[in-house]
């Protein structure tokens, strides 16, 4: 999972989701958060996040993320960690 990303429109890192092998992407939840704990994102479904919440680009910050997915073996994974949005 990356750390950071730019969506500035210039077709390079402009949106941000976890990328592996073996996960079971029926199993997928992918939150983002800001540093007051808000949910901005939410997909069960693999969409990339591109940098707003409510339509509105958010501001250039630190934000949490949330990744749970079971393996294609049913082995459940969590991940959390940060994401820093770049402009």
């Amino acid at each position: 999972i990356p750390n950071s990303f730019t969506p500035n429109g210039d077709g390079y890192n402009d949106t941000f989701i976890y990328n592996g092998f073996g996960i079971d992407e029926s199993t997928t939840q992918f939150s983002i958060f800001d540093r007051w704990g808000a949910l901005v994102y939410y997909t069960e479904k693999g969409i990339p996040w591109n940098g707003t919440y409510k339509n509105e680009i958010v501001p250039l910050d630190t934000y949490i993320y949330k990744f749970y997915c079971r393996d294609i073996l049913g082995k459940p994974h969590e991940h959390i960690g940060h994401i820093t949005l770049l402009k």
